[in-house]
């Protein structure tokens, strides 16, 4: 029950629940199951994915050219898999001389434009990271643009989610082991001093308010930020060589950015955890992977779990592909399921190393509804990274594609199924 729980505490849910492995169903698709595939070679990712009110989604990377000059890359797709526009957006740094931006998460906004969060890179002493905020119109063209950073350390924002209120909650790893969360009101004002907790006026309220979370241990990275049904929020992560372990990391913050639980999960060996998405019971589903043995092929396998409203664990669930396999972020779906990707290793010889992706349903229960494997062409790397349910039921997945067989170079790859 909750009152097992105290902030900071390691459950073990293994020793609770043990792992139920699952074997996918037969299910046969029929030649229309991929809608379509579109590449983007001036790109080696597409890093997020997100819909839009069109029926279309919207993607973000970052895009280096000639130069080496940095920008986030923001491309508008629609239902069909057609690109829209890209824009290359950023700023330019009079200390470096250049255009430093990296893209890493990106949102359509209520009036129909887009929030796109990630780094700025700083020089002035030392090389750091800065977070990095645009605000664009309906057509990608950038009209605010917020930077935040600390002298101390590195931060880079990594997720981003429009509020209830309007205002924007962005999530942000920091250097030395800390998450940042703060959020901006609708009029895109931030507090005073989001590395100071806000302490000062103008903060911890609803509408602005700032906060670190502080890992004495390990390597903090932070994944997804999403707003819970009581207007607060969770965020969640994986701190990373805890000793020689992972754990998950899952934080619930009220919505004045107050702590109200944090709880970090060893399932096995080594947790980590890439996905969250509420559910419609008021609990939450997360995906990521466990790595149960220090030395026994296949090291990592992987886990999705469902938590109440509280953090306890419901269910824990490991899908048995009898390879390596790493999930991506997790959706709750309109009929009440979850739907996500795995990376995993294909068995084709002579490319046991190569990367496929498999699709997976579960229903609310996390039983595996169907799975449906996207091998591509034969040899050739295909790593997913962000997922998304479009309009129209169907799925859209992101992520990157070798260029050619045992490349090694890649580039962007979508794909709508």
């Amino acid at each position: 029950g909750g009152e097992y729980w105290i902030p900071g505490i390691t459950w073990n849910v293994a020793d609770t629940f043990g792992d139920d492995f699952m074997e996918p169903p037969a299910i046969e698709f029929n030649q229309d199951t991929v809608k379509w595939v579109s590449l983007f070679p001036e790109v080696d990712q597409i890093r997020s994915v997100s819909p839009t009110d069109d029926g279309g989604s919207i993607m973000i990377s970052t895009y280096t050219d000639e130069d080496s000059e940095n920008f986030m890359w923001l491309t508008k797709l629609d239902a069909y898999g057609n690109n829209e526009w890209t824009n290359n957006l950023g700023v330019y740094s009079g200390i470096t001389q250049s255009h430093v931006s990296e893209g890493y998460d990106v949102i359509q906004t209520l009036d129909g434009g887009y929030a796109l969060i990630g780094s700025y890179l700083n020089s002035s002493g030392s090389v750091r990271d800065n977070i990095h905020f645009i605000k664009t119109d309906s057509e990608g063209n950038q009209v605010h643009v917020g930077v935040w950073g600390w002298i101390n350390y590195g931060v880079v924002g990594k997720s981003i989610i429009q509020t209830y209120d309007g205002g924007f909650v962005i999530a942000a790893e920091q250097d030395n082991n800390v998450i940042v969360v703060f959020k901006l009101d609708s009029d895109l004002n931030a507090c005073n001093n989001i590395f100071n907790e806000c302490q000062a006026s103008g903060g911890n309220n609803s509408q602005t308010w700032g906060l670190q979370i502080d890992y004495p241990s390990g390597n903090v990275v932070v994944e997804e930020v999403i707003q819970t049904p009581d207007s607060g929020y969770v965020v969640l992560g994986t701190n990373m060589w805890v000793g020689n372990n992972h754990q998950g990391v899952v934080v619930k913050i009220s919505n004045s950015g107050s702590v109200e639980w944090e709880r970090t999960y060893s399932t096995a060996y080594r947790t980590a955890f890439y996905g969250i998405d509420n559910t419609h019971d008021g609990g939450f589903i997360v995906s990521g992977y466990e790595r149960t043995s220090t030395s026994n092929f296949p090291y990592d396998e992987s886990l999705f779990l469902k938590l109440d409203g509280e953090g306890n664990v419901i269910w824990e669930k490991t899908f048995n592909t009898n390879s390596n396999d790493w999930p991506i972020n997790i959706k709750t779906t309109a009929d009440g399921g979850y739907i996500s990707a795995v990376n995993y290793y294909g068995n084709a010889e002579p490319y046991w190393s190569s990367n496929d992706v498999r699709l997976i349903k579960l229903d609310d229960e996390g039983n595996l509804t169907w799975s449906y494997d996207y091998t591509g062409q034969y040899g050739v790397d295909i790593r997913a990274q962000s997922i998304m349910q479009s309009e129209d039921l169907n799925y859209v997945v992101v992520g990157k594609q070798e260029d050619a067989e045992n490349s090694q170079n890649f580039e962007g790859w979508a794909m709508k199924i």
